[in-house]
């Protein structure tokens, strides 16, 4: 986020898995100022990411507050003062993502945090399941192989071909959209 946002600009951001800020750009929620109610998922990410006390006032006051704010002390994880690093290094983490880790592990390790169960001895169960599940899997043998090789890692894992059986382990609601999901065969 290399300028100022404000509303759907703010929140359409916090699902992502990393946000990079410039810290004299503002950023605000100013949905009360506006007489609306919040929308994008901010309700969950927001409090989740900074904490319900710093979501209350942000929320509550509608207020602009600089990237470098104590207030968004956890929700940008790197802030830049010069504009243009801030692109620069959204692409170079962007490039590192794309060339050195499992999209497959990557997204379903967003989901256990997301959408995991609200126990430890639950999450480990689920966790645990999901581990088994996908320990077969060409993303599994490629990391392990690549690390020994010493070369960079060809991940090829799907979803729909290599994700695990149990999935999705919660309650899907229905939204009117499909979502991947495991290719099984009837017999």
């Amino acid at each position: 986020m290399n300028g100022s946002a404000a509303g759907i600009g703010m929140t359409m951001t916090l699902a992502a898995a990393i946000r990079i800020a410039h810290s004299s750009s503002k950023y605000a929620f100013p949905f009360a100022q506006r007489g609306v109610t919040m929308e994008s998922n901010s309700s969950f990410f927001l409090p989740r990411l900074i904490g319900y006390s710093k979501a209350i006032y942000l929320l509550t006051t509608g207020e602009s507050q600089r990237g470098d704010s104590k207030f968004f002390s956890s929700l940008f994880h790197e802030i830049y003062d010069e504009r243009e690093r801030v692109l620069s290094r959204a692409l170079e983490i962007a490039t590192l993502i794309a060339e050195k880790t499992s999209g497959l592990a990557g997204f379903l390790s967003r989901e256990l945090m997301w959408r995991g169960p609200p126990t430890p001895e639950e999450a480990h169960i689920l966790e645990s399941a999901i581990g088994y599940s996908i320990s077969n899997s060409s993303d599994v043998k490629e990391g392990v192989d690549s690390f020994f090789e010493k070369r960079r890692p060809k991940f090829e894992a799907t979803l729909e071909k290599d994700g695990p059986s149990i999935y999705p382990w919660y309650r899907e609601v229905d939204v009117g959209t499909t979502r991947p999901r495991k290719a099984t065969s009837k017999l």
